[in-house]
């Protein structure tokens, strides 16, 4: 082996023992950091982890333990700080009632696991959860977007634990109305899961996660920010993103009527007038130029508005309609904004909120 051959493994080598030893200490800083980040999160309560069989999930309880409501939160799709999200609201109802945040498989601080996420597991999670930490119902189930699909499912194969439900701009149901192809988990998702595990997702949090908007207090940016580093690439949401026409598809099918009251609030489709359409892209542009986000540079002439408006009428009579009348005693409300809308009207939607328990408690 002449020198140059040698020169260049011994290089080589020197390469790889430099990148392995990096790659350690980020490791070890990793895991020093989730120590205290876990212990942060711990003493402020948003970590209180019960038994769903072969894994433990996340409870974060707030609010008035004495109140006969209890409010449960459920999130949209991959969103692991909704307790977070919903800090404007909860600050509203924390007198009056107990919200309770349940984090899914792999969401926030509950366990990954390895397990289908079927509509079926997942709302069995959330029951045998509740009762290993011997909160007992009847329940008012609070979904937003996809959480909408849970709460469903739930409220119609149990409907003796539910009291009411308040659908937070939920996913509206009817059977294969969505034409996304069903994700497939590949071998690049698995490796981000192990580089994931390896602590380097602290370099690209906004890649993982944008930030919040300056209403929010600093703190809660920073607690966020845990939660997805400690989220992002767990096995269970990325199951759950495969399964989604499955579930919606499952939950849509499962549906039986009943007297259980229930609201839907249509936001993201609840313009009805070209002045709401032109607030809300208003709020949305503000919020995404101030989190650095593509959005619109102009606004769209009143007849494109008001194609929209058409558009979302007809989306209502075709989707919602029938999948709120399929429930039963179902009202739809009309809160026009976005899809975040605890964010853009939360005294509004406060408002909404108690005024539907004020009428189940009638």
């Amino acid at each position: 082996m002449n020198r140059k051959i040698k020169l260049f493994l011994k290089i080589l080598l020197g390469i790889i023992i430099t990148l392995l030893l990096l790659v350690f200490v980020i490791f070890i800083v990793h895991k020093i950091k989730s120590n205290n980040e876990y212990n942060e999160l711990n003493k402020l309560g948003y970590i209180d982890k019960y038994s769903a069989g072969d894994y433990n999930i996340n409870i974060y309880r707030i609010g008035n333990k004495n109140s006969k409501h209890k409010l449960i939160g459920i999130s949209g799709l991959g969103v692991h700080n909704y307790s977070i999200e919903m800090s404007f609201v909860n600050e509203q109802l924390i007198n009056d009632y107990e919200l309770i945040y349940i984090d899914r498989a792999g969401y926030g601080y509950s366990d990954d696991t390895s397990k289908i996420q079927t509509v079926e597991q997942i709302v069995s999670d959330y029951r045998t959860a509740l009762k290993s930490a011997g909160i007992e119902g009847p329940y008012i189930l609070m979904p937003h977007s996809i959480g909408g699909a849970y709460a469903t499912y739930w409220e119609s194969m149990y409907p003796e634990e539910i009291e009411g439900v308040i659908f937070v701009d939920g996913t509206p149901l009817g059977l294969n109305i969505y034409e996304e192809e069903d994700y497939n988990v590949s071998f690049f998702d698995y490796f981000d899961i192990f580089l994931c595990r390896l602590g380097l997702q602290r370099f690209s949090i906004r890649d993982v996660s944008d930030p919040l908007p300056s209403e929010y207090a600093k703190d809660e940016q920073k607690l966020t920010d845990y939660l997805n580093i400690k989220s992002s690439m767990n096995k269970a949401p990325l199951s759950e993103i495969k399964e989604k026409n499955n579930n919606t598809n499952k939950a849509y099918q499962s549906i039986k009527s009943n007297n259980i009251p229930k609201i839907y609030i249509e936001s993201s489709r609840g313009a009805r007038t070209i002045e709401e359409v032109k607030e809300d892209l208003r709020w949305v542009k503000k919020r995404k130029q101030e989190l650095g986000l593509e959005t619109i540079t102009t606004m769209p002439s009143d007849d494109k508005i008001s194609q929209m408006i058409e558009q979302n009428i007809e989306i209502e009579k075709e989707q919602i309609i029938p999948y709120t009348d399929l429930m039963g005693n179902t009202e739809i409300k009309l809160l026009s904004g976005d899809h975040y809308i605890f964010e853009q009207k939360p005294n509004e939607l406060v408002k909404i909120i108690k005024d539907f328990i004020n009428e189940i408690d009638k």
